[in-house]
Parts: C-alpha cells; structure tokens; sequence
C-alpha cells in the first residue's frame, strides 16, 4: 500500500512492504493517510522488488518507483469518469405531452439506450437543461460512468483464427506446453504469500530458433491460448516500440480485448487505464518493450 507519512518538515509518499511484530526504532511517527483504496504491487512483484534491490545494490523506494508507472503512482491519478444518461423505465416514459426538447431527448434514448450526456445532447441539438427537468420529473437517471482511455481506439483489427502448424512450428509448441504442465504447483501465485519469502522456483526457459517469416509469431500465439486455457497470463515484449503496433495488432485480432498495451508512447490516461485493466484481471495478454515486464499479471505463465 502507498501511505502518506512525515519525514522532517515535509510529507512524503511512503510504501508498506509488509508487517513485524516489532520495531529496532524507539521514537515512532504515525502513518498520516493512505494513498488509494487498494494494493498495487501483488506478492511476486514485492518479491522482484527485493531480489532487484539486493542484486543492483539499489534503494527499495527507486525499485518501487520503477515497478509502478508514473501515470499509477502520481498523486491524484484515477480513471476518467462522464456523465451518461438513461431511461428510469424499460420501455421509456410517455413522451408526447412533453416539451418538444425533452420529447427529442427520451426518443434519442428509446431508440439508443444509455448515452454519454455529452453525446446526448450534442445529438439532441440542445443543453443539457432539458435533461435536468427530465430528471426532477424521473424519467432518466444521470449517472457517472468510468471511461476507458483505449490506445486501440481509433484502430480497426481484423479478428484471425489460429492456422495449421508446420512440423516445426508443432514440435515448439508442443515443447511449451510440456514446460508449462510441468511448472512446480508452488510457482503459480497464491494472494496469501508472504512477499519477503523471496522468489519461488524458476521456470522453464525455452529458446525458439527461426529465421524472419519462419512463423514463430504463431507459434507464441497458441502458446499463450494454452497458457490461458491454464488460467494464467502472458507478456510479449518487442524490441522496439516502433514494432508495438503491428505486433499489437496480431495478438488482439486473436485475442480481443484480453490484449492490454503497455509503452512510454501511451498517454498518461492510457497507461493509467491499462494497467488498472492488468492489475484488476481484464486483460491477461500484455504486448509492451522493457518496462511491461513489470505489469501486474497476477498469474503470470509466460513470458
């Protein structure tokens, strides 16, 4: 957890890494307040965290500052939310002894359902008085509604089915597998571990050997649909971010909206939005360079 706490004069962000019996301190300051609502390092990221520390000699606060994103931990980070504007009945209200706006609006939203208030009334042709007489009288309800910052938004993916495998390709997925099935239980996280146990039992590593259009991509992608089958995650990082989008585009168009995008080309509203969707367990497939390495996959089976 991030907590605000005093250091001298000043305040300062502080994190709880974990918890013991008793302190070697005599003089104790209490904690002033906590940051947010909920944990944002799960246990293996904790257990990274020490191990980086303790192998780079480097202090536990600038090792946390790397595993979280800027956009994540900067004071006053949240998700973006709008108004959005629906019928209180099924059906919707009687509309014809009302006034022609508002008679306009509850037909809009007849037809489309809920509708973003700006949308609305942008459709509408009007202000969003109209909307307020039909709350006080309720026949809509005005809501705030969580919006995501979607990268992919403006893109068209073309939705693919995995292909028939060459024996090669067969063979190296069929390996993958085999190391996957043989993961020790106590490697696949437990919510309940203690985070300064250190680091579980390594996994396999498997080197894919092939020459540019020999199709190792395929062979990644059923890969992670095995891992998914398992009930954990992966990460595809790319060398470079130049090659994100068309990677990106691959795994998405097998995938969906499983794939979340983790770069430093994001817009801080981007990057906060998808690594809340890793960290909450809507997306398990994370395609990124460098630092997406350190998302927050709670069951992570594959790199």
């Amino acid at each position: 957890s991030r907590v605000l706490v005093p250091l001298g004069a000043t305040r300062t962000l502080g994190y709880i890494v974990c918890f013991l019996e008793r302190s070697v301190h005599v003089r104790l300051l209490e904690i002033i307040s906590v940051v947010g609502d909920r944990t944002y390092l799960t246990p293996s990221l904790l257990r990274l965290a020490e191990w980086m520390g303790e192998y780079y000699c480097a202090p536990s606060e600038r090792v946390l500052r790397t595993l979280l994103p800027g956009a994540v931990r900067k004071r006053g980070a949240k998700a973006k939310s709008q108004l959005a504007v629906r019928l209180t009945a099924d059906h919707g209200p009687d509309a014809s002894s009302l006034p022609p706006k508002q008679k306009c609006l509850v037909d809009i939203l007849r037809v489309r359902g809920e509708l973003l208030l700006e949308e609305l009334t942008r459709e509408a042709g009007t202000t969003s008085a109209p909307l307020k007489s039909l709350e006080k009288k309720g026949l809509v309800k005005i809501e705030a509604r969580t919006i995501r910052r979607d990268p992919l938004a403006n893109k068209t993916i073309i939705p693919t089915e995995p292909l028939s495998l060459m024996p090669e390709q067969a063979t190296a997925v069929e390996m993958i597998r085999q190391c996957l099935d043989e993961l020790p239980h106590g490697s696949r996280e437990k919510t309940d571990e203690n985070p300064r146990q250190g680091p579980g039992k390594p996994g396999h590593v498997v080197l894919l050997y092939g020459v540019t259009g020999s199709g190792k991509t395929e062979v990644y992608l059923q890969a992670i649909d095995y891992v998914r089958k398992q009930g954990m995650g992966a990460i595809v990082l790319v060398p470079e971010i130049s090659l994100t989008p068309q990677t990106v585009e691959r795994f998405t168009g097998r995938f969906g909206t499983r794939v979340a995008v983790l770069h430093s080309h994001l817009s801080e509203g981007e990057r906060h939005d998808e690594w809340h969707r890793i960290r909450n367990g809507d997306a398990d497939i994370v395609v990124g360079a460098r630092s997406a390495v350190f998302a927050p996959m709670k069951n992570l089976g594959l790199i």
